[in-house]
């Protein structure tokens, strides 16, 4: 008896080979172990980047902001117009 169907489909219930794959969890204890060491470094380092980011890279500070922010905090009234200063910015059509 063949333990896949017409279509080359393994049948339900089969259980692969021992050992083959990544084991179960890895992949979401990575993402956890990132997110614990991205907090870390957010607690401890948070405001000097955001600082630098300002002086260095205001778009992309911006950017930043306008991603993180849910959409009913980053829309504006309708008639309001968002100005950014880019004098003396390297790249001011960011």
């Amino acid at each position: 008896m063949s333990d896949r169907d017409v279509q080359g489909r393994f049948l339900p219930g089969h259980e692969g080979l021992p050992g083959a794959g990544r084991p179960k969890g890895s992949k979401q204890s990575l993402a956890d172990q990132f997110i614990y060491d991205l907090a870390e470094l957010w607690e401890r380092e948070g405001k000097n980047i955001l600082t630098q980011m300002a002086a260095e890279k205001p778009c992309e500070l911006v950017r930043a902001v306008t991603r993180v922010l849910s959409s009913d905090e980053v829309r504006l009234r309708q008639d309001a117009v968002m100005v950014l200063d880019c004098k003396g910015m390297d790249n001011p059509d960011c």
